[in-house]
């Protein structure tokens, strides 16, 4: 009798995840890696899977950078802050949609100004600007929440049978 409420169980969860299409959607975010070295310094960071950047400023606490680095005498500090900013007015004016400020600790702010367009945000590569700017955009495949659904209802199922099992 137990065994047939576990299959019942089963069933029921494999019926609910697929009687909402949509739920079952993966979803895809970014991550950002921008490097820059010029002369006295050097500046790198990694942001975390977060949704695509367009439309407008994106800011990013340090708290959801997963890799940060500032080295050379001509700044100072950590990074405290990242603004991916696809619709920057300041860069519209050169020619330049897009641009990235980072701010730090020490109260300085970096402003990169390169040859990206919205496009170059919010499509997987490798873009080029400025002297040695680099951007990379990365898409990364978050799991769908049904397949975690069914995960979990697998794993309460084995844990049942393991509980069967000791019981015998």
């Amino acid at each position: 009798m137990k065994m047939s409420k576990l299959f019942l169980t089963a069933l029921f969860l494999g019926l609910v995840s697929l009687a909402v299409p949509g739920f079952a959607a993966a979803d895809t975010d970014y991550e950002y890696t921008y490097t820059e070295g010029y002369g006295s310094y050097a500046l790198s960071f990694t942001t975390d899977a977060m949704p695509v950047v367009g439309g407008g400023p994106t800011t990013v606490s340090a708290a959801d950078l997963s890799f940060a680095s500032v080295t050379g005498y001509a700044l100072s500090g950590d990074i405290t802050s990242v603004v991916l900013d696809a619709q920057d007015p300041e860069c519209l004016g050169y020619g330049n949609p897009c641009s990235i400020d980072v701010n730090l600790s020490s109260g300085e702010q970096f402003d990169s100004i390169a040859n990206w367009s919205v496009v170059d945000f919010q499509t997987p590569g490798t873009y080029y600007g400025g002297l040695d700017d680099t951007l990379t955009v990365t898409a990364v495949q978050t799991p769908e929440p049904c397949s975690m659904l069914l995960l979990s209802g697998g794993l309460v199922g084995l844990g049942f049978i393991k509980r069967k099992v000791f019981q015998s």
